[in-house]
């Protein structure tokens, strides 16, 4: 009599943890080539005649008015006006002597030519499309390195070099620097004292651990470590690479903050946007257009404009009801003799790049 044994597999969670890794990764790289798929739609244009060439290279021979010049938004509406150009009556390319061998495309050497009111053009392959992103990626990798390369110059510049390195329990770097090489000396005011001052004493007789004046909570946490700073010389916290990115950071808040401060001006109504923005309503003549050199001196002198007698915007049939923006349909309007402006927040000039001291070439 047969006997059936039942076999069970024990998958260990690491195996489980690997081929989840796997299929996400699959997963985008499916996502990213279904991408570069669509961009080549829009890219390659279908042609009327197809040309293969010995390098391997596909040329399509595209309707002249289907070409993707025709795509930009200054030349769409010149679709169908712009003619095919021809050749000069009489003209013989071959009989043409200022036209090198060499300056021909390897593609019209196969004897097939495109076909009467076409153009060549090169078909985009996907090889081609991640090309640009390997590049791009590279590019910014090469971005990366340089910015961080003028930190790590910036920093040698900032921390002087000690006779003694403590390691605080909170993971600070304390240089015990000589008295005259610390950074202070480095602006050109004190420069020239560099060897005159001396070192600070304690008054004598003076013993800190008696002064009443000072809390426990005000000492640095690196003096628990028992460890002092030789004489002559002062502790002073190393900058790390950290540490300059974060003042980068908070520049650049600061910044956008006090941009911020000139761009929304005040006004004498607040109207909040069902979709989350918030309108200003600004007095006429305060409004940022009158910050503005060719308007600053009109800012006293023009009036606020009025609908003219007897119009009525609800009845009128030229505007159509999507015009108007969302904030106006809470029933809210601004006061008499002011203007409806959108704040600017901080998002809307973070998504505006701004310029980072470490990342120019």
């Amino acid at each position: 009599m047969n006997e059936t044994k039942e076999v069970m597999f024990r998958v260990s969670p690491t195996t489980t943890k690997g081929v989840i890794r796997t299929i996400a990764n699959q997963n985008i790289e499916f996502d990213k080539l279904s991408r570069i798929r669509a961009q080549l739609k829009k890219i390659n244009k279908s042609g009327v005649k197809t040309i293969k060439i010995p390098d391997g290279d596909i040329i399509d021979c595209v309707l002249f008015h289907d070409q993707p010049a025709f795509d930009l938004p200054e030349l769409k509406d010149q679709k169908t006006t712009l003619e095919l150009p021809e050749w000069p009556i009489g003209y013989n390319i071959s009989e043409d002597t200022t036209i090198g061998v060499e300056s021909f495309q390897l593609w019209s050497h196969s004897d097939e030519e495109c076909t009467e009111g076409t153009i060549p053009i090169l078909r985009t392959t996907e090889q081609d499309l991640l090309r640009v992103i390997l590049s791009r990626s590279i590019a910014n990798k090469t971005i990366e390195l340089n910015k961080l390369s003028r930190i790590n110059a910036h920093l040698e510049k900032i921390n002087k070099l000690g006779v003694k390195t403590m390691k605080s329990p909170d993971g600070d770097i304390i240089d015990c620097v000589l008295f005259h090489d610390q950074p202070t000396f480095d602006l050109p005011e004190l420069n020239d004292q560099k060897t005159t001052l001396e070192l600070p004493k304690w008054p004598m007789g003076y013993n800190i651990n008696e002064d009443t004046t000072i809390v426990d909570e005000s000492f640095q946490i690196w003096t628990d470590s028992g460890e002092e700073c030789p004489e002559l010389t002062i502790p002073i916290l190393r900058t790390t690479e950290e540490d300059l990115l974060r003042n980068i950071e908070f520049d650049k808040l600061s910044r956008i903050r006090a941009q911020l401060k000139k761009i929304n001006k005040p006004g004498v109504k607040t109207i909040k946007s069902p979709d989350g923005d918030i309108i200003d309503c600004v007095l006429f003549h305060d409004q940022p257009a009158f910050d503005l050199p060719e308007l600053k001196d009109q800012k006293t002198t023009l009036e606020l404009p009025e609908w003219p007698i007897g119009y009525n915007i609800s009845k009128d049939t030229t505007i159509g009801v999507e015009s108007f923006q969302l904030w106006s349909h809470s029933g809210e309007e601004c006061p008499e003799g002011t203007i409806p402006i959108l704040r600017t927040t901080e998002q809307d000039l973070l998504r505006v790049r701004t310029k980072d001291p470490y990342d120019e070439k």
